[in-house]
């Protein structure tokens, strides 16, 4: 039960840190801000929303990076052992947007709740292996795969000989994390199961 509000506590403070800033229009009013990410063809025209979005059917998300509107038209709850982890809002693409454009991928088998996304945008997989985590590392482009590799090859270091992770420990990746920050969060959440398990 421990681990699960842990899980649940990272969820909300990677978006908050990480996730895109959408504005909730409600009655043609903007009610409030919150932040997310768009999901891929596993949730197909899905955003995930922190825990504590005020979201309801019908309200439009305005991506304020984009402009980009979105009509919601279903909310799913995302929870784990009745922990709330966030929302998935599914939206039609509202008509009065001009030449929206949503990209997705497949990064294959995503079990439990997830955040995924684009490059712009993150992949949140709680409870990634590192097998997928090399899986992801496989489609990023190939001037970045090298670094990323020695990322995974130095926390995969860290866990056989048990060492400790002390802080600036992946400062030397920082630039390529911030890059592919699903990368980041993948790794994030293994080294917080890591962290609990051992």
């Amino acid at each position: 039960m421990k681990g699960v509000l842990i899980m649940s506590s990272i969820s909300d403070r990677v978006i908050a840190r990480n996730g895109d800033i959408f504005s909730i229009k409600r009655n043609e009013s903007v009610v409030a801000d919150t932040k997310g990410f768009f999901t891929d063809k596993n949730y197909p025209n899905g955003i995930q929303l922190l825990s504590t979005s005020d979201i309801k059917v019908n309200d439009v998300l305005i991506h304020n990076l984009t402009g980009e509107s979105y009509m919601i038209e279903r909310i799913q709850p995302l929870t784990r052992a009745n922990e709330l982890l966030g929302y998935i809002a599914y939206y039609k693409v509202n008509t009065a947007s001009n030449d929206t454009q949503t990209f997705q991928y497949n990064i294959g088998t995503i079990q439990g709740s997830a955040v995924v996304g684009n490059q712009q945008n993150v992949t949140l997989n709680i409870g990634s292996s590192i097998e997928e985590i090399k899986s992801l590392i496989s489609a990023k482009p190939i001037e970045d795969q090298e670094e990323l590799n020695k990322l995974i090859q130095r926390f995969e270091n860290v866990i056989e000989d048990n060492q400790p992770i002390s802080k600036g420990f992946f400062s030397k990746f920082s630039d390529v994390l911030k890059k592919h920050s699903d990368i980041a969060i993948a790794l994030g959440e293994n080294i917080i199961d890591w962290l609990t398990n051992r």
